[in-house]
């Protein structure tokens, strides 16, 4: 059966070995997710891609002697980045490119949002809590640490909420207002992921109403969100409204831990 094809652990394998890893779950949910999110055929192309953005025609000769044509393989590669299974890239070349997306941190996972169901939530979540016990018994084996040092969000304080020391200072680079201001192109925004998991769930965030608060300011990445159908385009009036909202709220800001972050996550400690 399409199911118990030995593609998706190719799959799982072959994800893994991006910097944000899939490892390998001993109850297959692993295995389960891909399935509820690839085809076989789309399994075998996320194979044949890496995390490096390529032309189509580039990724065509490495498929060709599969039996698809380019017309075929462009259909389906746009098809999975609708699906927000692949990236698709523009900003800064002059033609589409394809990568693979991670499958959590803000990656596949993330792009299911407004589409998601009780059964891929459930699971999800089960299978990060079980990656996370091997994480932590791995951190504590002889020699061994955590696989990953960096992660994924870094918190900008409230500033009318956190007193610092005389000689402490918020230095402008974690300003959510400034990176606002700084964006070049498009923003986007998108609904919480996590809120909208929750009222699914029917455990509905009680810390705010707020729904639509992940901003998306890389203009590649928002432009993707807008395609994938999942996020619209907002003013930067528009955006700083939403950090003002958030701020009542009392919210915490965390852009993306990079140097030009790509999105803006308004969190709680409920969802």
């Amino acid at each position: 059966m399409e199911k118990d094809d030995p593609v998706y652990r190719q799959l799982q394998r072959h994800l893994d070995r991006l910097p944000a890893g899939f490892p390998e779950a001993e109850s297959g949910l692993d295995i389960r997710l891909l399935q509820r999110l690839f085809t076989v055929q789309e399994a075998k192309l996320a194979i044949q891609l890496s995390m490096k953005p390529e032309s189509l025609e580039r990724i065509y000769h490495r498929v060709r002697r599969k039996g698809i044509s380019l017309g075929e393989l462009r259909k389906l590669i746009d098809e999975m980045a609708h699906k927000g299974t692949v990236l698709m890239s523009e900003e800064g070349y002059r033609e589409k490119r394809y990568s693979n997306a991670a499958f959590s941190v803000g990656g596949i996972y993330n792009y299911q949002v407004d589409r998601l169901t009780k059964d891929l939530i459930n699971e999800y979540w089960q299978y990060q809590s079980e990656s996370r016990s091997k994480a932590r018994l791995r951190a504590k084996a002889p020699g061994k640490t955590h696989r990953y040092k960096t992660v994924p969000l870094r918190t900008i304080p409230v500033e009318k909420s956190i007193p610092l020391p005389e000689k402490q200072q918020v230095g402008n680079y974690d300003d959510a207002r400034r990176l606002i201001r700084d964006v070049q192109g498009e923003i986007a925004v998108a609904n919480c992921i996590c809120r909208q998991s929750a009222d699914i769930l029917g455990k509905p965030c009680s810390r705010t109403d707020l729904r639509e608060t992940c901003l998306i300011i890389g203009p590649d990445h928002a432009r993707r969100h807008v395609e994938m159908g999942i996020g619209r385009f907002i003013s930067k009036p528009d955006a700083l409204a939403i950090l003002d909202k958030a701020q009542q709220a009392g919210l915490v800001l965390q852009p993306e831990n990079s140097q030009r972050p790509e999105a803006i996550c308004c969190c709680c400690g409920d969802c």
